[in-house]
């Protein structure tokens, strides 16, 4: 398997039909161009200038139809490689787009090493103050049992002295 991520075997099958469809328009565009360039009828001018001239030509007049078609293909096909590769766009005047996609990309990863940090910080932290709550609360009945036998004893010694 290849390295790139837009080798043909490297493609999901919905992409490979999607670009098996997109070829395949691509191609009936061109037919369709074509047959109406050698088909249709050609205009014709009183007073033919130059370009005229050279537009009366059937074969020049399809080549260069199917030729304006491919050119539109091409500038498609590669405006969409660039998109998918993130090359498309990386500086607009003063403004350094790729730069700064990067710097939020690296920003994100951080936080999110950060929020993964803190989320086994806060489990943690959970943990302990279970454990606390817990301690805490056999101390309180630990203390209120102490306390409860004190009374006990301060009733019997006071039971004593007096009886």
């Amino acid at each position: 398997m290849s390295d790139d991520p837009l080798a043909w075997s490297n493609l999901s099958r919905r992409r490979r039909a999607v670009v098996v469809a997109a070829l395949m328009a691509l191609l009936a565009a061109v037919a369709a161009v074509a047959y109406t360039a050698f088909s249709s009828a050609i205009p014709t001018f009183h007073n033919p200038n130059f370009v005229d001239e050279i537009f009366e030509s059937r074969v020049v007049l399809g080549a260069s139809r199917v030729g304006l078609v491919a050119a539109a293909a091409y500038v498609l096909i590669s405006i969409v490689a660039l998109i998918s590769r993130g090359q498309w766009i990386t500086s607009v005047g003063p403004l350094k787009v790729g730069e700064s996609v990067r710097t939020v990309t690296q920003e994100a990863e951080t936080l999110r090493t950060s929020l993964v940090g803190a989320q086994e910080a806060i489990e943690d932290l959970t943990l302990r103050l279970r454990r606390t709550e817990r301690a805490v609360t056999r101390a309180v009945e630990h203390r209120n049992e102490a306390f409860r036998q004190l009374r006990v004893a301060e009733q019997r010694l006071s039971d004593r002295q007096n009886g």
